[in-house]
């Protein structure tokens, strides 16, 4: 599998566990049906991001740091970009530099041997 689809499989994975978690925040009919969401949305958020582990770890050189700090930084990348479309937040200073420093680890985990 090529990096390309490794990290479609981390995307998606992201999208879901934001609209799972969020989701509450967001829609009623979430928050009213917290079990049900959970069921729904487990084994395919389970499935992507075990497949993404799994090419991720060849594609990094067997490294599960690389792994795990490429997939947070990707992870908070997408956590901003959520919030901002479905609920308007914005960062302030101290997030922004967060997002910045995340921004910086999918750089380095990416380009840096």
């Amino acid at each position: 599998m090529n990096i390309a689809t490794t990290i479609l499989l981390l995307l998606v994975a992201q999208i879901l566990v934001w609209i799972q978690l969020n989701g509450q925040f967001v829609w009623g009919i979430f928050k009213d049906n917290a079990t049900l969401v959970s069921f729904i949305f487990a084994w395919p958020i389970s499935w992507l991001f075990v497949n993404y582990q799994k090419h991720a770890y060849l594609i990094f050189d067997e490294s599960l740091w690389s792994i795990r700090l490429f997939g947070y930084g990707i992870g908070m990348v997408i956590f901003f970009l959520m919030t901002w479309k479905f609920t308007g937040e914005m960062l302030n200073l101290k997030n922004a530099l967060c997002l910045l420093l995340s921004l910086v680890i999918v750089l380095i985990q990416a380009f840096v041997k």
